[in-house]
């Protein structure tokens, strides 16, 4: 949390954005005036792409790419 001018930021450090709906994403970002930033963690390659594509729509949104170890890692063709 950090203080700017006497007002409380916040972030809110993991959330699976890419999982919820088009319409209950853009209700979401509508919401939550509060939150200066949404991190939203991906654990596939498409799940990667969907949140890079948020990011481009939603300011408030940062991607965090990766994968969850229960996911196999992407192939260089699956990369391409």
């Amino acid at each position: 949390m950090k203080v700017v001018n006497d007002l409380i930021k916040m972030i809110d450090a993991h959330l699976h954005l890419d999982h919820y709906k088009d319409d209950e994403i853009s209700q979401l970002m509508e919401t939550i005036p509060q939150l200066d930033w949404l991190i939203s963690v991906s654990f596939d390659l498409d799940l990667c792409k969907r949140n890079l594509k948020l990011t481009r729509k939603y300011q408030k949104v940062r991607p965090a790419f990766g994968y969850h170890p229960e996911q196999s890692l992407p192939t260089e063709i699956s990369v391409e």
